[in-house]
Parts: structure tokens; sequence; C-alpha cells
């Protein structure tokens, strides 16, 4: 279930289709986005969060495509405004503007907690095996 309401796609009744999620943004598109988040924050004094989730399981590193999958489950749990991208070390970085920081910490333990449930249902490895505190 994602954490906040998308446009358009909660107003439709019986609509049961998974909300869209938005394209994964590569290394130079997610710094290139920083960049315009964080002008765009200083200039109207706006908050802007950045979370970091870092896929590791007991050393193993994950390949590209769990790293792609998971990057996506994120992406679906968010907003539409919101972006997300990975890095080259395949850290997942989700940008959220007009976000207040007690509202990050929130969506960074549900973010964590969903990940953690899809992996114990067998969708999808265990991201934060050792990791589960966020802060």
């Amino acid at each position: 279930m994602p954490l906040f309401k998308r446009r358009g796609r909660d107003e439709q009744p019986g609509d049961d289709s998974p909300p869209a999620v938005a394209r994964i943004l590569n290394l130079q598109e997610i710094f290139d986005r920083l960049e315009e988040e964080i002008f765009r924050a200083e200039r109207y004094a706006r908050p802007l969060v950045v979370l970091c989730i870092v896929p590791q399981r007991l050393g193993e590193a994950p390949d590209a495509r769990e790293i792609a999958a998971a990057a996506a489950f994120v992406s679906s749990t968010l907003r539409f405004s919101d972006r997300v991208g990975v890095l080259t070390d395949g850290t997942i970085m989700a940008l959220l503007p007009e976000t207040q920081p007690e509202v990050a910490g929130v969506v960074a333990h549900r973010i964590a907690a969903d990940l953690v449930v899809r992996s114990a249902a067998g969708t999808q490895r265990n991201w934060l095996a050792g990791n589960e505190r966020v802060s």
C-alpha cells in the first residue's frame, strides 16, 4: 500500500491495479535532480529529505536485477513527485521534496518494514539483514 495518495489513481473507483511506478533515475539524473531540489528548497525555504537505502545481506552484494526490483518497490511506495535513483554502488536514493523530517522518519521505517516483510514472504531478499534500525 502506498504511503501517499497518488494523483489520479485513488480517484477512480474499482481500480485495483498497482500504482504506476515512476522511472528509476540513473546516477547522473539523480544528482541533477538533487541539485535542482536543493536549489528549490533553499530558494523557497521548503523542506527536502534524501533517503538512502543500502542493500546488503550478510556481506553479499545484490545483483543489478535485485537492486532494480528493490528500487521499483521503493518508488511504488512513494508519491509521484518523489524521485528514486540508483547510485553506482547499488545504494537506492529517494528524493522527497516538501517532506517534513518527522514524516520522513515514518516513511523510512515503513519502507524498511515493508522490505523485511517482502523478504520474509520470499518475494525479495532481506535487504536490511542486520540493519533494520533506521535513524
